[in-house]
């Protein structure tokens, strides 16, 4: 993208066989984009030639003109410059009321601190860089999250799965996105800051099946889980991503109202196991979840009681 043009040499350049625009000091050769383009040929046959940055901007995010760039941009306009920032992937925006309020310049918060920060701008670029581009990806296509991500996330210089549990003991020890807050240090507003990031790839089905049952599954293991082997070796085989992990209260006949549960838990007759009896439904997708956080009804000699088990997936 080296060379430079004239606006009279771009004007020349205005029939469907050789179809240029400007787009802010930039030139796109847009030829062969003609019957790609979503809103069809006619649109762009009309800036054929000419300054479209004032059309572009008034249809389009910047994101798009970035995305196609490095196929379509030809050259610049001599003796100009492009005038729209092309934001960095930790970079924040300058639109007002864009970002929280304690990120502006003007304003300050005593109760976010440097390591607040730190997290802010490491899990910007994380999510711009490795998330982000997967989310649009599984939206349009509909499939699983990849394990390649889930790794990333997983590695133990990130810890961004232990991080989504939020604080706890969990995060003593572990390296947080290459050491931007210690695991000892981590508060709510640290967990905060990792939701509000993570959510700005604005893709909510990839969201919610971005290790979203880990999160809400994990959490009570850590809480309720009474076998402290059981629960190190679940929470390791989990949080390291070699295994996933999905909440399992919703019965076909209770839905998840935990007052009508159906679900049995009783004992077999040598005390070593529980014969666990009823439905369950889990979110999808359930063939990849290892491991369900069940809630039945424990049956034993001292009564009946509603109580919660971790239970392998066989099916």
């Amino acid at each position: 993208m080296s060379q430079t043009f004239t606006r009279a040499e771009v004007a020349q350049h205005n029939t469907e066989d050789s179809l240029w625009c400007i787009i802010d000091a930039r030139v796109y050769d847009l030829t062969d984009f003609l019957d790609a383009h979503p809103g069809g040929s006619v649109v762009l046959t009309q800036i054929a030639g000419q300054d479209a940055t004032t059309d572009f901007y008034n249809l389009h995010r910047h994101e798009v003109l970035t995305k196609y760039r490095p196929t379509l941009c030809i050259g610049t306009i001599a003796d100009e410059k492009p005038q729209v920032l092309d934001p960095s992937a930790d970079s924040l925006s300058p639109v007002p009321y864009a970002e929280p309020l304690w990120l502006r310049p003007g304003f300050k918060s005593p109760y976010y601190s440097e390591s607040h920060r730190r997290l802010q701008r490491a899990i910007r670029e994380f999510t711009s860089v490795h998330v982000a581009p997967e989310a649009a990806e599984k939206e349009k296509d509909g499939s699983y999250i990849s394990q390649e991500l889930i790794d990333r996330m997983a590695d133990p210089g990130t810890n961004i799965l232990a991080m989504r549990l939020g604080p706890g003991k969990h995060l003593h020890g572990r390296t947080l996105l290459g050491g931007a807050v210690k695991g000892e240090e981590f508060d709510y507003l640290h967990d905060l800051i990792v939701a509000q990031e993570m959510c700005r790839v604005n893709a909510r089905g990839f969201q919610d099946g971005n290790m979203a049952g880990m999160v809400i599954s994990l959490t009570a293991v850590q809480n309720w889980l009474r076998n402290e082997p059981l629960r190190q070796k679940v929470t390791e085989e989990v949080l390291s991503g070699k295994k996933k992990m999905c909440l399992a209260v919703t019965e076909a006949f209770a839905g998840s109202d935990v007052a009508g549960l159906r679900t049995t838990a009783e004992k077999t007759a040598d005390g070593k196991y529980y014969i666990v009896k009823g439905t369950k439904y889990a979110p999808p997708p359930t063939p990849q979840n290892p491991y369900k956080f069940t809630a039945p009804i424990l049956t034993h000699r001292a009564g009946n009681g509603s109580q919660t088990a971790c239970t392998p997936t066989t099916s």
